[in-house]
């Protein structure tokens, strides 16, 4: 896995707080490219933790594919109509995945 994914997908666990036994560390609501998966209250329920993993690395790929910025990724993954605190979701992902502006796509963040 590329070096900035890593660090964005390992940020993103530290912020959900999700410890080593949960399948889906990153809270994915989605997995379209799974065949047939399974969910609960409206969360994805992958088959393993590798497989969750997996799950939010493909998804953080994507939007870095995209020519998102860490802002566009995060309001995307943890939106304000959700409850969440976007804006200090933004600033602990930015700060503990070393990314020095979260407006920039996050291409140009790659080694």
């Amino acid at each position: 896995m590329n070096d900035l994914i890593t660090r964005i997908v390992n940020a993103i666990f530290r912020q959900e707080g999700m410890s080593l036994t949960i399948t889906n560390p990153g809270n994915l609501r989605g997995a379209p490219w799974a065949t047939n998966p399974s969910f609960k209250y409206g969360f994805w329920l992958p088959n393993s933790r590798n497989e969750g993993v997996a799950g939010a690395a493909h998804v953080v790929a994507l939007r870095i594919a995209m020519g998102e910025s860490l802002e566009q990724l995060i309001t995307a993954w943890a939106p304000p109509s959700d409850k969440n605190n976007t804006a200090t979701y933004i600033q602990n992902v930015k700060n503990w995945a070393n990314i020095p502006d979260e407006f920039k796509p996050l291409w140009d963040f790659i080694i």
